[in-house]
């Protein structure tokens, strides 16, 4: 793939720096962090002063690690407030939510992951780990399955090679050719479902928001 000279390679890197580390849970070591973006050491060094000194990490005193700093909390609004698909789909959500009485989320495709995007709690929510930004891998959510179901054959194609079907819980589909009959079951009845295969104790049902014009 031929990259444009209009291409700041140095500005990739750094933003790979914050998003594996978004990627991560807890903080990361200097080594760890420049094995996770391909980068000598000596060259994470300079990416993680930078970005210390800009606020976007921070390094824990006691374990000389790293994770995000406060300052990535401020993208995080300026995106919910300015983005359409907000503005269009909580009058929906939060209809959903109070049909139901569930907790309702908005879930983006990105690569082989799905990202939580927006979400109405219900009172009766159980805890977990998964917060707004979070990501998962497709495979093991029933948002997921949905939008996977929903793509051509050769997105869906692009999306599995990505993937490497890794065991979340002991009910997590791990290979291929069931999922891929996972999928013909989404797309037959409209809506996937997920049981137990993200998290122990919780299942959920999804289903693609498509753009009306788009069979």
């Amino acid at each position: 793939m031929t990259i444009s000279r209009n291409f700041i390679t140095s500005l990739e890197r750094g933003l790979s720096v914050l998003a594996f580390l978004a990627s991560r849970n807890g903080s990361v070591s200097l080594t760890d962090l420049a094995e996770g973006v391909d980068l000598s050491i000596s060259t994470m060094q300079r990416f993680t002063y930078t970005l210390q000194k800009l606020g976007y990490i921070e390094r824990n005193q006691k374990n000389r690690k790293f994770q995000l700093g406060t300052k990535v909390l401020t993208l995080a609004p300026h995106f919910l407030n300015n983005s359409d698909l907000f503005d269009i789909t909580y009058p929906h959500l939060q209809k959903l939510a109070e049909g139901s009485g569930e907790t309702v989320n908005i879930n983006i495709l990105e690569g082989s992951e799905i990202i939580y995007v927006q979400r109405i709690l219900t009172n009766h929510s159980l805890l977990t780990n998964i917060r707004l930004g979070s990501r998962v891998s497709a495979h093991s959510s029933a948002a997921g399955k949905a939008i996977l179901a929903s793509l051509s054959e050769n997105q869906l194609k692009n999306v599995l090679n990505r993937l490497d079907f890794k065991a979340v819980t002991p009910k997590t589909i791990t290979k291929r050719a069931d999922f891929r009959e996972a999928l013909n079951i989404a797309k037959a009845q409209g809506f996937a479902t997920n049981d137990e295969e993200l998290i122990i104790g919780v299942r959920a049902v999804a289903a693609p928001i498509k753009n009306p014009g788009i069979p």
